[in-house]
Parts: C-alpha cells; sequence; structure tokens
C-alpha cells in the first residue's frame, strides 16, 4: 500500500535566512520576532482545540502541554532535518508528502514578501534534495504583489520542483483592492497553473500568503479604524477555521475548472462537511437559472457540481464522519493528509488510524484515497515509491 500525505508542512517558520539575500536579513529578523509573538498567541486561542483533536484522540500519546507552557509552542516551531523526518515519515508509513509552508516571517512589506517566497523555492529544493521524487509541495504567492510578480513565482516554483501555490480564502486578507476569485483579473494565474498542470489549495489557517490577517485586534482589513474592536479574537479564530469558504462558491459559480480545464483545486485541513451543503446549494441556484433562462454571465456548460467531481479535491485525516462524504464528493476527489509534524496529526500510526477509519471501505478506494489520487495529482513516481522502507510495511489486519 502506497500511502501519500497531501497534508504535511515544513516548521512554524522556515529557515529561509540563508537563501535571501543580505539586505533582507534584518527585516527577516524582526518579522520572525513577529511572526513568533503573533502565533504563540493563537496557539492559546486553538490550544484546546488542538488538544481534543491530539491524534483524532485514539492514538494515545501524552496530552498536548497546558497553553502557556513551551511546549506546546515548540512543537510547531522546531527544525526537522530531512534525515529526521525521512525516519519518522518511513517508521509511519507514509511514502511521498506534499508540503504546505507555513508562516515564515510575518510582513505587509509586498517586496520582502516576494523575496520570502524566491528564498523559500531554494530553501524547500535544498531540504528536499537527498529524496527529491518522495516530495513536492505548494508555494505562497503574493497577490499583493501583483499579477506580473504572482507570474514570477508561479514558474520559478515550478522550477524548484513545487506543484501547486497557496491563496487565501479570502483575497481581502491579502490586499483591500482585490476582487473575488470569480473575476477575469486572476484569469493570467489560473491560465499559467494550468499550462504546468499545478494545483491552486486553500489552507486554513494563518499564512504568509495573508500578510493583512492578524492576531493582535489592532488592523482588521475590512476595517481602517486601526483600534480593537468588540469580539476580534472570536471573529477572527471563526475567520481562520470557517470565514475562509467563500473562495469555493467563487470558483464555481466564475466556471474557472471548466475554463482552465488542467487547473486543478484543493481544500486542505479546511474540513469537509462544509462542502456538500455549499455544493448542493449553488447547484440548485446553477440548475434553477439555467431553466429560466436567467443565468447571463455563467459561460460554461458543466454545472458546479460537475466541475468540483472533475476538477476538485479536498484532504483530510479522515474521521469517522467523513469517510461517507466519498460517496457524495467522489473517492477520486478525497485524500489523506497527516498534517505532520503537526500535534493534531496521525504521525506516529498513520496507518493504523487508517486501516480503522477505512476499514469497510473496499480495499481499491482506500488505495486510491490514501495514495494513488495524490500520486496521479502531484505526479509522483510510483515504481520509485514503492521501493521505499514506507511501502514495505504491511497494512494492518
Amino acid at each position: 500500500m502506497i500511502v501519500i500525505s497531501m497534508d504535511s508542512h515544513t516548521e512554524l517558520i522556515a529557515k529561509l535566512k540563508p537563501f535571501l539575500p543580505r539586505k533582507w536579513h534584518a527585516e527577516f529578523d524582526e518579522g520572525e520576532i513577529l511572526a513568533e509573538r503573533y502565533f504563540s498567541t493563537l496557539i492559546g486561542a486553538f490550544g484546546p482545540l488542538n488538544r481534543e483533536k491530539r491524534n483524532l484522540g485514539e492514538v494515545g500519546f501524552t496530552p498536548v502541554p497546558d497553553v502557556g507552557r513551551r511546549g506546546g509552542f515548540e512543537e510547531y516551531v522546531r527544525p526537522l532535518p530531512m534525515k529526521e523526518r525521512l525516519a519518522m515519515i518511513d517508521a509511519d508509513g507514509v511514502a511521498a508528502e506534499f508540503i504546505t509552508p507555513f508562516i515564515g516571517a510575518f510582513s505587509d512589506d509586498p517586496n520582502f514578501l516576494h523575496q520570502c517566497t524566491l528564498a523559500y523555492h531554494r530553501y524547500f529544493a535544498d531540504y528536499v534534495s537527498a529524496a527529491p521524487y518522495r516530495f513536492t509541495g505548494s508555494t505562497v504567492v503574493n497577490l499583493i504583489c501583483g499579477m506580473d510578480t504572482v507570474l514570477e513565482e508561479i514558474d520559478d516554483a515550478y522550477q524548484h520542483g513545487l506543484r501547486a501555490i497557496s491563496l487565501p480564502g479570502k483575497v481581502i486578507f491579502a490586499s483591500r483592492d482585490l476582487p473575488t476569485y470569480n473575476s477575469r483579473f486572476y484569469d493570467p494565474m489560473w491560465s499559467a497553473l494550468a499550462e504546468r498542470k499545478m494545483a491552486a489549495i486553500f489552507h486554513a489557517g494563518y499564512g504568509r500568503e495573508k500578510p493583512l490577517l492578524r492576531w493582535d485586534g489592532t488592523i482588521w482589513p475590512w476595517s481602517n479604524s486601526g483600534k480593537e474592536e468588540p469580539g476580534w479574537e472570536l471573529l477572527v479564530q471563526h475567520n481562520i477555521l470557517v470565514g475562509e469558504r467563500e473562495y469555493l462558491m467563487h470558483l464555481l459559480a466564475g466556471s474557472v475548472p471548466e475554463r482552465f480545464p488542467d487547473l486543478r483545486i484543493g481544500i486542505l485541513e479546511s474540513g469537509t462537511q462544509w462542502i456538500p451543503p455549499m455544493l448542493n446549494e449553488i447547484e440548485m441556484w446553477w440548475q434553477s437559472q439555467t431553466k429560466a433562462g436567467s443565468l447571463k454571465s455563467y459561460r460554461g456548460e458543466l454545472s458546479p457540481l460537475e466541475q468540483w467531481h472533475r476538477q476538485c479535491f479536498v484532504t483530510t485525516v479522515f474521521s469517522d464522519d467523513e469517510v461517507p462524504l466519498r460517496k457524495t464528493l467522489g473517492v477520486n476527489n478525497m485524500m489523506w493528509g497527516s498534517d505532520f509534524p503537526h500535534i493534531e496529526g496521525t504521525w506516529p500510526r498513520s496507518r493504523q488510524h487508517l486501516a480503522r477509519m477505512l476499514s469497510s471501505v473496499p480495499q481499491s478506494e482506500v488505495e486510491l484515497m490514501v495514495g494513488l489520487n495524490a500520486a496521479k495529482m502531484m505526479n509522483f513516481d510510483l515504481e520509485k515509491l514503492a521501493q521505499t522502507p514506507a511501502a514495505q510495511i504491511p497494512w494492518p489486519g
């Protein structure tokens, strides 16, 4: 059984400084301090949730350290050398990983953000050089920098072995001036991705692609007051977890998948239960307005649901209530991710977890969801992956 995680990560703040031009080192140091400050506060907000999700509560580990103690934050920022990473995923039976970068040095300076993206590409290629066939991932493109820069970042990412870009669900977290994703403004970006058979992914959380998303109450993307507003903590937490989901509606309403048939759109670590109701809702509107002849702006022939099944995918750790969704979302549209090395993931008993969750699922479907879908999507070499120590581990009976 070849198992591929389609949701893994670097450490919280990737060590990009050696890959940055020296002129940006001071700004990186300042951004690193800011990122640590924001994220350590964020740990306090999400700590209870992470404790509940700790390896889905079923892999038998000690509880996450109490919020405010050093262990919780250190779980996320500890560097993970490649030799150690390979040993850990091999023991866990994971043959390959799709790696999503996290915060990095925090800033809203467009020039610096662009340099961090280019530095990340060099960092990533160097990081995976011991076994490049086992890794790919996404980069952060900086919508705040303008479309020409985004296109440059996409090409550079592809040249360094990355096969996706991370985008903010709410574009307002990148810039107040950006249109929503149904706009033709983004067509050059979709075209560049489709030409390279790259994916656009949306990952819930606090990332470099969202420079205006702050965790201090002083700046709201939709407000210029610069003041704390009542309830900001709850509202930011809502936006991080569920408030960014509008992108799927915009993409399908704008017939983006149909207009760019080689584009893939992925939803990572953002839940699954919300997707069927949203698909049903927009499908209902599409069917109703199509029959009435009132849908004048929609240029495609595929319905939103047809677009989903042809070109979209969702990645999850798989829990009891998610397994049945394969009948609605599609076996070919669901993939697994361990969230490694995060504390709320399934390492180091990922195979045991998957075997338990998918025990009633036909083996052909299990093989697709835990590895073959990802291999096809990201062009992993299955023959090479079959030779990894991870692939030799028997599937739990």
